[in-house]
């Protein structure tokens, strides 16, 4: 399962905006790939391991006007010459950290390196602190996308409709794509706005996972950054070799709560892809 995950992941930070373009298939038409090589997701979380994957899977799909990239699917409202609007939905990013490092052991006592038992051995009650769990979300909304001869931009304002923390966040990102034979290159950056709820909800900390006493600290919404590249030689129709590499930065606020030890963390894979 957790490896499963790490896959989603991967594919979560860099669905419409990393991976380099596979060979181009007819409308109505799924597309399925697969990559082998050596891939590393960096955790920002406290006394948590790095995540690491040697398998990368894709699968999209575009109609008309329906899409799917891996967990990115979307739904084409408007489409002109050189823009078009969509209704899109994706995962949030932050909840991985917490689903594919053992949430079930992991509280703030652990991420400070502290006993979160309750037997001290001199006959004083220690409080018990409860482990920390924090779910996966989806994220649904808008997103405008308006293309030049120059660069690729595109606006979203998205809102959690899976119910987990009811928190919104907005996206603007721009990339551009260069061919040149069967190489491609394609770089990328953006920011991305968290409000207060979704910060708070997955790095503050309830009372019952502090014995029953109130957080002393809380946290704001976040502006994050990240820019990237990615690069692939097109060997033949159904193999390429492909490298990405990308930098997520957070909001330092964020750095308020002993859940995250790292105001930023990297994402790359490098390797060889197959197209079925």
């Amino acid at each position: 399962m957790k490896l499963f995950l790490t896959f989603i992941l991967v594919m979560a930070l860099h669905s419409g905006k990393l991976l380099a373009d596979t060979p181009q298939t007819a409308a109505g038409e799924w597309s399925i790939s697969l990559s082998a090589g050596a891939g590393k997701v960096t955790t920002p979380l406290s006394n948590r391991d790095d995540l690491q994957g040697y398998l990368l899977p894709a699968v999209s799909y575009y109609g008309e006007r329906f899409f799917i990239e891996n967990s990115f699917i979307g739904y084409t409202l408007f489409e002109k010459q050189n823009w078009y609007l969509d209704l899109t939905g994706s995962l949030n990013d932050d909840g991985f950290f917490f689903e594919l490092d053992g949430i079930n052991q992991f509280g703030w006592w652990d991420a400070l390196g502290m006993d979160g038992g309750f037997n001290s051995g001199d006959g004083i009650e220690k409080p018990v602190y409860k482990d920390i769990k924090r779910n996966l979300s989806y994220m649904a909304g808008l997103s405008f996308t308006w293309l030049t001869d120059l660069v690729e931009v595109r606006l979203s304002s998205l809102a959690d409709i899976s119910g987990v923390h009811h928190g919104k966040e907005h996206h603007l990102s721009f990339r551009k794509s260069y061919h040149w034979q069967k190489w491609q290159f394609r770089w990328h950056l953006g920011t991305l706005y968290k409000n207060k709820k979704i910060t708070n909800y997955y790095y503050n900390l309830r009372p019952d996972e502090l014995g029953n006493n109130p957080s002393w600290f809380g946290l704001p919404g976040g502006l994050n950054y990240f820019y990237g590249v990615t690069l692939s030689y097109q060997l033949n129709p159904q193999w390429a070799v492909q490298a990405f590499w990308q930098k997520n930065q957070l909001d330092q606020d964020l750095l308020r709560s002993p859940l995250l030890r790292s105001d930023h963390y990297y994402s790359r894979f490098i390797g060889v892809r197959y197209s079925f």
